[in-house]
């Protein structure tokens, strides 16, 4: 049952977090990632990737809160 819920909001939830945050900073995100792990900088990667997972979850739980708020 929740991996059946997971399955059916997963899509939307992708959506969501795209349109919220846009291209350009999640991909210079995950250029940083890469770009450390590359030069094998595991505490560059691991300081990047939790910088980004923290801005993106910020970015959608701030757009859900003022799409549940409704209009105003």
């Amino acid at each position: 049952m929740i991996t059946d819920l997971q399955q059916r909001i997963g899509p939307q939830l992708r959506l969501l977090v795209t349109e919220v945050s846009g291209l350009e900073r999640p991909q210079a995100d995950h250029r940083a990632i890469l770009d450390a792990c590359e030069a094998g900088n595991t505490a560059e990667a691991v300081a990047a990737l939790r910088l980004h997972i923290l801005t993106t979850r910020k970015e959608t739980a701030a757009q859900l809160r003022r799409g549940l708020a409704g209009p105003e």
